[in-house]
């Protein structure tokens, strides 16, 4: 059984913040995470999703995606959808703030991205 997606990690410098959301099975084993670096202006810098179903993805500003991968190779049902979509969705869904879902989406969509990330989490 899995725990709901929470904030576990806030790693905050002056040159940039680090935050960790994450949802576990009863045995701590982490089942999602989303692990998000902002720089001190509020620019996103880069960040990864994990999914034990779907497995990986790395996205870094002025590069786009540069991993994403199933933890397995073998493909047993909607082989029609990308791997990438499945993961997004399957990790985003659960993250507890509405306007951090919608900001990484429009991320994802490119390659640079400059929008100022708005949101207090302290």
């Amino acid at each position: 059984m899995k725990n709901k997606m929470q904030l576990v990690e806030l790693f905050n410098n002056t040159d940039y913040k680090m935050l960790t959301f994450a949802s576990f099975f009863d045995t701590d084993l982490i089942a999602k995470s989303a692990v998000i670096t902002i720089s001190s202006n509020d620019e996103l810098l880069d960040f990864s999703l994990t999914s034990e179903k779907f497995g990986l993805l790395r996205w870094v500003n002025g590069e786009g995606v540069i991993e994403c991968g199933k933890w397995d190779e073998e493909r047993n049902e909607m082989d029609s959808v990308s791997v990438n979509d499945l993961l997004v969705e399957d990790v985003l869904k659960d993250l507890p703030n509405d306007d951090l879902k919608v900001f990484l989406k429009r991320a994802l969509k490119a390659v640079s991205f400059s929008e100022i990330l708005d949101i207090d989490f302290e």
